[in-house]
């Protein structure tokens, strides 16, 4: 029996890192049953990095994937890439469908100030959350999506004297190199003669 099963068993304390460096079993089996006891955060990342130490040291340099085929983690010596299935980007991308990128022009805002005036100019019917992207952007999400279709169609909105520009969310938004290169605007040309009304 070794040290993990051991302290499964009796209900003793998990094995210190001392014990387990002395093991007689692949890390690979101590792991392979599910602990039954607490343990803190730091002992369970500690016993689970030694884990994915010992059987990296037994692959070779080939890909591997998970047992799903959905994430594949390449490179050993290098800073490792992990490759996500379209499939699984779909599914995380999905709860996002439905959320803005916003960002006020010409000023900036925290949470806690922009959030009260979102409310005041949009007037949601359900949830809003706004999550603070950096930069002065920020992603507003919608339980209700009337309210979503109202903060992306109905503008322009303003902040004080500051325009807010709204955005459909896109993946992969990196707001620490994106800016604004256009916006959906209303203007008033008075006295237009009327050949330039044409679409």
């Amino acid at each position: 029996m070794n040290l993990l099963s051991r302290a499964i068993s009796t209900g003793e304390p998990p094995p210190s890192q001392q014990e387990i460096l002395h093991r007689d079993a692949p890390m690979s089996e101590m792991f392979s049953k599910q602990i039954a006891y607490n343990t803190s955060f730091k002992d369970t990342l500690l016993l689970n990095t030694m884990a994915a130490t010992d059987e990296m040291e037994l692959e070779d340099e080939a890909p591997s994937e998970d047992e799903n085929n959905h994430l594949t983690v390449k490179g050993k010596d290098a800073i490792p890439s992990i490759y996500l299935t379209q499939e699984i980007k779909a599914r995380i991308r999905k709860s996002w469908k439905k959320a803005l990128i916003i960002k006020a022009i010409g000023a900036k805002f925290s949470v806690n100030r922009i959030s009260p005036r979102l409310t005041g100019i949009w007037r949601p019917k359900g949830k809003m959350d706004i999550i603070d992207l950096s930069n002065g952007f920020y992603t507003v999400t919608f339980s209700a999506e009337e309210d979503y279709w109202k903060a992306l169609e109905q503008g322009p909105w303003f902040i004080g004297i500051n325009y807010l520009a709204v955005q459909p969310w896109t993946p992969n938004f990196d707001p620490n190199t994106k800016s604004i290169s256009s916006m959906a605007v209303w203007i008033r040309l008075n006295a237009l003669p009327l050949e330039y009304f044409d679409k």
